[in-house]
């Protein structure tokens, strides 16, 4: 986003953040992470919407965009968490705690795939299904 869209508050969290923590990511938006980040507000964000909808009201509609998203997103943690876990820029007294920040990033959406698959109506039956 241009800068100007992003509150000042944002930036000095952001400049704290990657003070404290030293994320080469952050600090850094190699063209690849910025790539992952616009397919992220592109794809992602907009499916949060419909998944809070879904799960509020507990639609089985859901199972594939979830599916999708939890797939996408479990899959672009992998260069993410590799360059944390990895790369030589990555101070080696920050690795832990930028594996903590990122983790939740893989499990959550990891959790929510294997749920996916495992259940074809992850709310139970349909009750227009259960009347017939």
């Amino acid at each position: 986003m241009p800068r100007a869209w992003v509150p000042s508050f944002a930036r000095d969290l952001l400049e704290f953040y990657v003070a404290n923590t030293q994320d080469h990511l952050m600090a850094t938006r190699p063209i690849w992470f910025k790539s992952l980040i616009s397919l992220e507000v592109a794809l992602q964000f907009p499916f949060f919407f419909a998944a809070v909808y879904a799960f509020q009201t507990r639609k089985n509609w859901i199972r594939i965009p979830a599916l999708v998203y939890a797939s996408h997103a479990v899959t672009q943690m992998a260069p993410i968490l590799a360059t944390v876990l990895f790369d030589p820029a990555v101070p080696e007294d920050k690795r832990a705690i930028l594996s903590a920040v990122y983790t939740p990033y893989l499990a959550i959406p990891l959790w929510l795939l294997v749920h996916m698959l495992n259940n074809s109506e992850p709310f139970g039956q349909d009750q227009r299904t259960k009347a017939s």
